[in-house]
């Protein structure tokens, strides 16, 4: 797009703005370019109806099946916790659980002690479970949920997770009643009227 001008100053679309007279409107003219670009470009890489109709009734039966997986995974959490007690207290009276360290470095230890087998194998099997079903509830809970919701009411501008970000930066408004008011804050003479002349 071509360069905006304002007064004497220059300001080319996603740059910062400055505070002098005439910058909303110009800011103003800059965000509108950039929507109707976005809109351009997005209406190019858009699906058709149907597709994403198509895609509006696949995230439906995603968040049944989410809300099944979560509960899997809870369900496979609480059956788990008595073995993972279990087997921190077996390893701790072996001497081979430390207290002071975490959960993950003490697995490294014993890791790196027993060999990268022994993941699959008692004591150590409840601790990799527990992360396995611990990760994706913590998926289906935190954050799988906003992006199916977001899909769900934005049919017609869904996310996907291979497509293409066209969003431009958008300049901050300028703010020029603070800059008046301020004005007189760089003054260190007596009139204070020498750097407010700009603003005028």
């Amino acid at each position: 797009l071509k360069p905006a001008q304002a007064g004497s100053r220059t300001c080319l679309m996603g740059q910062s703005i400055s505070s002098d007279k005439g910058d909303v409107e110009l800011w103003e003219r800059t965000i509108a370019e950039i929507e109707e670009y976005e809109r351009q470009e997005w209406d190019k890489i858009m699906p058709g109806c149907c597709c994403l109709a198509l895609y509006w009734v696949q995230m439906l039966l995603c968040s049944c099946e989410m809300l099944l997986r979560a509960a899997f995974h809870l369900l496979a959490c609480v059956a788990n916790a008595p073995c993972y007690v279990l087997a921190q207290l077996y390893l701790t009276r072996q001497a081979m659980w430390t207290k002071s360290l975490s959960l993950q470095e003490n697995i490294e230890n014993i890791v790196k002690h027993d060999g990268w087998e022994s993941r699959y194998h008692w004591p150590l099997l409840p601790f990799f479970q527990m992360q396995h079903h611990s990760v994706w509830l913590t998926m289906y809970t935190n954050y799988f949920p906003p992006l199916i919701w977001h899909n769900l009411t934005h049919p017609c501008a869904p996310f996907y997770a291979d497509g293409v970000d066209i969003t431009i930066y958008r300049p901050s408004k300028p703010d020029t009643e603070k800059g008046r008011a301020d004005c007189f804050s760089c003054c260190r003479c007596d009139g204070c009227s020498c750097c407010c002349r700009a603003l005028e």
